[in-house]
């Protein structure tokens, strides 16, 4: 056992409980997001573009505006999307922000209010189709061109605005009545380990279920291009409709789950634990505790909140399925050896 446990640390694997080497071993489903573990997690700024197209200065500009940085002195953000926008750019002059109103998992989007040149002007930042619902109409190009960006596999971030005189402070309640400003692309390559890594996985008879945050094109062009057969995509807004009942249908087939809440990524644990699978659940984020506390072994990294290691039962020492992989035939390893001791 002792030599065992050594060789775990050496695939970079640190287990808080001695047990959770087995559970790790019997899992038969894993649910992971894919930022760092199916793509590189190295996110670039590419290119702002107007709704129909077309490079948008502007659209940078109010993206840059709305960010965890201050644009008076510019800088790195805590978020990866807002430090990219900020490298290799200079700090904004002539605008004042007055008021932010963070990201949140259910709006989907972070708002600012700041003082341009052209007046007091609130900025709304998000997933597209929820800045898309806010605004008093969006052209048809628009539709055309986020398809084809996700088509592309390409995170797109909506930027939207509206002058708004008088406006002291921001509520979501203020997010209405919006103009598309643009639309802002990233790029986030699919990591080329992870096709063997996802091979590996597959012969030690682990299915992979992908969580995204993403789009689910984005989801489904990253699994196609790593060679993860996708057996269907159901969104966060899918999933609310369905009865437990109609979850567990679901889950049992689908493979990609995009745009989903903290509480349905849980729901999702569950659910396939319902249907008699041991579920292993890899997450990094504040949004993910509530899953790896409902998974069989809650899975993490090194890197990640501490809200997400304390709820974790593993943590990988590098954000690499790869290295899970090998902590998976490892456990198993330990486990046979038990049982021949015993």
């Amino acid at each position: 056992l002792a030599a065992g446990s050594r060789r775990v640390a050496r695939r970079k694997v640190l287990v808080k409980r001695f047990v959770c080497i087995e559970d790790l071993g019997d899992i038969d489903i894993l649910i992971t997001d894919k930022t760092c573990t199916l793509t590189e997690g190295r996110i670039s700024y590419i290119v702002a573009l107007y709704p129909a197209g077309g490079h948008a200065e502007s659209g940078l500009r109010q993206g840059r505006l709305c960010t965890d940085v201050d644009p008076a002195t510019g800088g790195a953000g805590a978020n990866d999307l807002d430090t990219a926008l900020w490298e290799g750019q200079p700090a904004l002059t002539g605008v004042r922000r007055i008021a932010t109103l963070p990201f949140d998992h259910e709006r989907r989007a972070s708002s600012a209010l700041v003082d341009t040149l052209d007046g007091r002007t609130l900025v709304v930042k998000g997933a597209p189709e929820q800045v898309m619902a806010r605004c008093q109409a969006v052209p048809d190009a628009a539709r055309s061109t986020l398809s084809r960006l996700f088509a592309d596999g390409r995170r797109v971030v909506a930027v939207a605005s509206r002058i708004t005189p008088g406006l002291s402070d921001i509520t979501a309640a203020d997010e209405t009545g919006l103009t598309l400003t643009g639309v802002l692309v990233f790029a986030d390559n699919p990591k080329a380990a992870a096709r063997d890594s996802l091979a590996h996985l597959a012969a030690l008879g682990i299915e992979v279920k992908v969580a995204p945050g993403d789009n689910p094109k984005v989801a489904e062009k990253v699994c196609t291009d790593l060679g993860l057969v996708s057996k269907g995509t159901v969104t966060g807004s899918e999933l609310e409709q369905l009865s437990d009942a109609q979850l567990d249908a679901v889950t049992q087939h689908a493979t990609i789950f995009a745009r989903v809440s903290p509480e349905q990524k849980a729901r999702l644990v569950v659910s396939i634990r319902r249907n008699g699978r041991s579920v292993g659940f890899l997450g990094d984020g504040v949004n993910d505790a509530l899953a790896l506390h409902s998974a069989d072994i809650g899975i993490s990294v090194d890197s990640a909140t501490d809200v997400a290691k304390d709820a974790a039962d593993v943590v990988l020492l590098e954000k690499d399925l790869g290295v899970l992989a090998a902590g998976v035939a490892e456990g198993r390893r330990i486990f046979a050896n038990t049982i021949k001791y015993v």
